[in-house]
């Protein structure tokens, strides 16, 4: 029936995309360009989370009362307890008390690094794959997944 029917459609699509000709290799520039627009996309949508996770390793006062007993946390800072409790309430009180924007604040290094380095990984990983591909896999592969 219906379901036969789409998996004869899906099989021809998969068979027919499989007998495409091969595209042409990116160039390094096109790499290099597809790594650093990776890596700003990446780096954007991960800042946020980012400066959450530093303010709360930088607060003073620990997040657990077990661990405040332990640590005489109550001498430490003002004894009130820490600021920011967790993630979402470290994004919230960040986006509240110092305006949305401020979930990227000090982005600008981390995101030139990362776009340098997703670029370098991408051209890398471009030259390297057809060298790995053209070597013969080791005579112990067949037998690896089996232990």
């Amino acid at each position: 029936g219906r379901l036969q029917g789409a998996c004869r459609d899906l099989r021809g699509t998969l068979l027919g995309a499989a007998q495409e000709p091969p595209r042409k290799a990116n160039t390094a520039m096109q790499s290099a360009v597809a790594g650093a627009v990776a890596g700003f996309t990446a780096r954007i949508a991960v800042a946020p989370i980012d400066l959450a996770k530093i303010r709360l390793q930088l607060q003073c006062e620990p997040i657990s009362p077990r661990a405040a007993a332990t640590s005489g946390a109550a001498t430490l800072g003002t004894g009130v307890g820490p600021k920011y409790k967790n993630m979402i309430h470290t994004l919230k009180t960040v986006a509240s008390e110092e305006g949305v924007f401020a979930l990227w604040k000090g982005n600008v290094p981390a995101q030139l690094m990362v776009m340098a380095f997703v670029s370098i990984k991408f051209v890398a990983y471009g030259h390297a794959r057809p060298m790995l591909r053209s070597l013969s896999p080791p005579s112990f592969w067949p037998d690896a997944p089996s232990g």
